[in-house]
């Protein structure tokens, strides 16, 4: 492949959402402690900002140990009322 040319082993400029953050230790930690706790909580972000990679990192970090389930809400116009009206309906 064109990146073994670098010494690479993979892909490096692959826009796939990846569990191996760098940085961010103390918010990892804010995180995987709110969970923890049973807090509910919103990550929201611009596209690209890294809320995937963060939650793939949340969900190989506690998957022997806790039950979480994540909602992804796809929304331009993304306000509170939106999450609210959204947090109402049955499922």
């Amino acid at each position: 492949m064109w990146y073994e040319r670098f010494g690479w082993r993979e892909n490096v400029l692959t826009t796939r959402p990846s569990p191996n953050l760098i940085g961010l230790e103390r918010e990892r930690q804010e995180l995987k402690e709110s969970v923890e706790s049973g807090r509910i909580l919103l990550i929201s972000g611009e596209i690209g900002t890294g809320k995937t990679s963060l939650l793939l990192w949340l969900r190989n970090t506690l998957k022997k140990t806790n039950i979480f389930a994540t909602t992804f809400l796809c929304k331009r116009k993304f306000n509170q009322r939106n999450v609210f009206s959204f947090s109402k309906k049955k499922i």
